[in-house]
């Protein structure tokens, strides 16, 4: 099992009343390039797209919503957008550090998430200012860590917490999207009844009855779903993932509710074993531990260029056809997780 972290408890930590004092800081900046602008468009409505979280939705879900607030406010913002995007940041990690101490973590993933914190505040001064805005990947996990959409588990990954039923395990869905892929007309006839219901009055509560019948009903239960964080590819490694699991099965542990692991991925092509050796180690330890891999479907064709544009060998053999980027997934069962932690060394 991961071993203890040596002077954990010695390491100096961010509180709320630090990150508060810093939040005052960047405020007073901000107020000094655009005057009454946190007035006229306060943080928090800014920000209210992120209440209520729905379990049942991908971790990032929030962000077409916030792209869209921001985009209305944006243009009084006059070269001051990072600073907005700051002070909004810090306000949800202030908020969060009020009863981080009393969140029941495995010390290991505690201590990345204190990472993760410090260097959150760190970056107010290292990154560029197109760093700060919610079409940004790496920007959206900050707030999504922030808010405990999602949990660091160390090298380069990150998990959310999510319940889904069987059949959502291996289809042919987006993986930032809310539901199934539908044709066009099925689509329509859903936004038609939502704006429908909306009209009644009834689309809250309606809402509401969806969302307790999916709680108790038993086709639906909660995963740990793995998400890459690109900026930590140097931690991309066999030794980091392992570590990784180990802390996902301590993660289990704690959560007794929880299902198991499920990723979803054009990394988990079993193609790339031939093609690109060094990514097998995403599958090795699961599928030699009990996990259930299937082929969900074709990468989209705009999401090709990240498949395609690291590696000259996988985009020569797309071009000549030998290649087609496909994604699979795999779910592991909690007791198969735990049966691999048992026996794993870091």
């Amino acid at each position: 099992m991961p071993e203890a972290i040596d002077g954990v408890d010695s390491l100096p930590m961010l509180t709320a009343k630090s990150v508060r004092q810093f939040h005052s800081k960047i405020s007073a900046e901000l107020e000094s390039q655009c005057a009454g602008l946190l007035e006229r468009h306060p943080i928090k409505r800014y920000l209210s797209c992120l209440s209520p979280y729905d379990r049942y939705q991908h971790y990032e879900s929030f962000r077409p919503a916030l792209i869209s607030s921001f985009d209305e406010i944006r243009v009084e913002l006059d070269g001051a957008a990072a600073k907005y995007q700051q002070v909004a940041l810090l306000t949800l990690l202030a908020d969060r550090l009020k009863h981080f101490s009393e969140e029941p973590l495995p010390a290991l993933v505690r201590r990345h998430c204190e990472d993760w914190f410090e260097r959150i505040v760190d970056d107010t001064h290292r990154r560029p200012p197109s760093y700060y805005h919610p079409s940004r990947s790496d920007f959206v996990k900050d707030i999504a860590v922030c808010v405990g959409r999602a949990m660091p588990v160390g090298g380069a990954w990150l998990v959310e917490c999510r319940r889904m039923n069987r059949s959502q395990l291996f289809c042919g869905r987006s993986e930032t999207g809310s539901g199934d892929r539908r044709d066009g007309d099925s689509a329509t006839a859903r936004r038609y009844g939502v704006k429908i219901a909306r009209s009644l009055g009834i689309e809250y509560p309606l809402k509401a009855i969806r969302a307790r019948w999916r709680d108790v009903s038993a086709r639906f239960k909660s995963y740990y779903v793995i998400h890459t964080v690109d900026r930590d590819r140097a931690l991309f490694n066999s030794q980091q993932m392992n570590r990784a699991y180990g802390n996902i099965a301590e993660l289990l542990k704690q959560n007794p509710g929880v299902a198991g692991v499920y990723r979803r991925s054009w990394f988990l092509d079993p193609a790339l074993n031939k093609i690109t050796p060094a990514l097998s180690f995403l599958t090795d330890v699961p599928t030699k531990n009990g996990a259930q891999m299937k082929l969900c479907g074709e990468v989209p064709r705009g999401e090709l260029k990240k498949v395609l544009s690291t590696s000259p060998e996988r985009n020569r053999l797309y071009e000549s056809g030998e290649y087609i980027p496909k994604i699979y997934a795999y779910h592991w069962a909690r007791q198969n997780v735990l049966e691999w932690a048992r026996q794993f060394s870091p």
